[in-house]
């Protein structure tokens, strides 16, 4: 189990004025993070299924450019944290994002990266690419780990509707794919999200509910 959650969280301008956070905090997909940042802070929690039990999990969103007034070049980085418990393991991650300032249409490409104690440290390169008038985000990210020194390439897809986005993800790492669901329209501020993950794969599929609120 401690394997997979390291794998878990290994893998996990355009601007978003709410995005339901990845399972390691940064905007993006459920694990993949896009070439997007939020305006606002967000605090979020997932729970993982794991056979019986559920395993939680606290993520914070920081885009830079929420904590203050005046625009300035920081406004393309946003910054992210998450914590899980694992029956008494415990697993803390730091990460960075930073939204090159290239203007392209519909599209946008960022770079970050992730430290993660008991854990793989990674860097990466998204890129979100903002189908015209489909309401469609395509995201294809490179990763490196340097504990496992193994490149990864992921991806995610996800579909804006009215009330809410479905999305899938795919991580190369776990060779498996993620559907989810996610909304902020329900509920002033808050945003919830479930997920199947491991579908498609030799591993019976795993439910990952999620809940974060935006200030």
């Amino acid at each position: 189990m401690k394997k997979l959650l390291v794998s878990l969280v290994a893998m996990l301008a355009v601007t978003a004025a709410f995005a339901m956070p990845t399972m390691l905090g940064a905007t993006g997909g459920l694990m993949v993070e896009n070439a997007k940042i939020g305006e606002k802070i967000v605090v979020g929690s997932y729970l993982l299924q794991f056979k019986k039990l559920m395993i939680p999990s606290v993520t914070l969103t920081v885009p830079v450019a929420a904590l203050t007034e005046e625009k300035g070049a920081l406004d393309n980085i946003e910054l992210s944290a998450a914590y899980t418990n694992d029956h008494g393991v415990n697993f803390t991650s730091f990460g960075a994002k930073y939204v090159l300032p290239l203007e392209f249409e519909g599209a946008a490409i960022a770079i970050g990266g992730n430290y993660i104690d008991n854990g793989d440290k990674t860097v990466y390169v998204s890129g979100t690419y903002a189908v015209p008038g489909l309401g469609i985000d395509l995201t294809a990210q490179g990763a490196y780990g340097f504990n496992s020194k193994n490149s990864y390439l992921n991806a995610n897809i996800e579909k804006d509707f009215e009330d809410f986005a479905v999305g899938i993800d795919y991580v190369n790492a776990l060779s498996s794919f993620d559907v989810y669901v996610t909304s902020d329209k329900f509920l002033d501020g808050f945003g919830v999200t479930a997920a199947l993950v491991n579908v498609g794969s030799k591993r019976s599929a795993k439910f990952v509910a999620g809940i974060s609120y935006a200030f």
